[in-house]
């Protein structure tokens, strides 16, 4: 049991990897830190005799602590021995096929060149540094093998000591008593492994006005789209466009100030951020899941303006000038 500013949530089994996987990829920046970016790229890293696997995902590190992460997302019901080691065994054996290294920097080069939220947060890290040139030197160097978990297991920690260069990170997630679609989640940060405090991130609780993270103890009321058209940053009827990997000019929302939600050009019906981007992820196939209510997406970050501004760096503004980010 979990109990946050008095309202109970009882730990819950994941129904499948997807729904953890999914979670991972929505928390990334929780997980892996500020000075991260993670790729949600399903790259098969093959060795030099042919044979190779998929990891779910990547991610880098930079500024103080530049790594990389060859990242494995996985339930405590699978076998370390029979299901995890062979699998990273053949992730290892890939990355010393230097096809498969170059294969893999372009991978990643081509999703920053083609996203202006992850090149400009490069750009702002490296300076004049050329990003091609950062990824081809960072790549090359010994990646960190991470596995994340909804439970850590003995048999786990046993199967894993011969990798020296690896993580294990145990994420939960807790539903609230008596409102199953509210949940949190539990986790120690990748960027904090020497300590043993987990953050606990609530998801969109009505009733939960706080958060505990290492930072400042808070979590930041939400930003409305009205907040945002009322500072001069959007204006009401503008259109946002829909990303993932790239952006989707022929799927558009219309901002409508008055219900606080988006217009869908498609249906004209209206929408949340969150729900219209859950629905549109369904639909282009970035998901293996075919109901929007069981996705779970953080809306802002896959609106994108014409000029190619986020939704979510706007929100930011506003809680930077309001003080619930310093």
């Amino acid at each position: 049991m979990l109990l946050i500013d008095g309202v109970k949530y009882q730990e819950t089994p994941l129904k499948d990897e997807d729904e953890l996987e999914q979670m991972v990829v929505e928390h990334a920046q929780d997980i892996f830190g500020e000075n991260s970016l993670y790729f949600d790229k399903k790259y098969k890293l093959k060795s030099l005799a042919g044979v190779g696997s998929i990891p779910d995902g990547f991610a880098i590190t930079f500024g103080s602590a530049q790594q990389w992460h060859i990242v494995e997302v996985e339930l405590s019901s699978h076998d370390p021995y029979s299901h995890v080691t062979p699998q990273i065994d053949k992730f290892l054996n890939g990355i010393n096929n230097q096809n498969t290294i170059n294969g893999l920097i372009n991978e990643l080069y081509s999703i920053i060149n083609n996203n202006v939220f992850y090149k400009q947060r490069l750009k702002d890290a490296l300076g004049n540094r050329e990003i091609h040139d950062y990824l081809s030197q960072l790549i090359h160097s010994s990646p960190i093998v991470t596995v994340i978990i909804e439970k850590e297991t003995p048999v786990l920690i046993e199967a894993l000591k011969r990798y020296p260069e690896k993580r294990i990170m145990e994420f939960k997630t807790f539903r609230r008593v008596g409102a199953e679609a509210v949940h949190a989640h539990v986790f120690v940060p990748l960027v904090f492994t020497s300590s043993s405090i987990p953050m606990i991130i609530p998801d969109n609780p009505p009733q939960i006005k706080k958060k505990f993270s290492f930072e400042d103890g808070t979590l930041a009321r939400p930003v409305t789209l009205r907040e945002v058209i009322e500072v001069g940053l959007l204006q009401d009827g503008q259109y946002l466009y829909f990303y993932d990997t790239k952006t989707f000019k022929d799927e558009k929302a219309q901002i409508v100030a008055s219900q606080n939600k988006l217009k869908y050009e498609e249906d004209n019906n209206f929408y949340s951020p969150s729900a219209l981007a859950a629905k549109l992820v369904v639909k282009h196939g970035f998901t293996q899941k075919s109901n929007p209510s069981e996705v779970s997406v953080a809306g802002p970050k896959y609106w994108v303006t014409e000029d190619g501004k986020f939704l979510s760096e706007l929100q930011d503004q506003i809680r930077l000038q309001r003080g619930d980010r310093k």
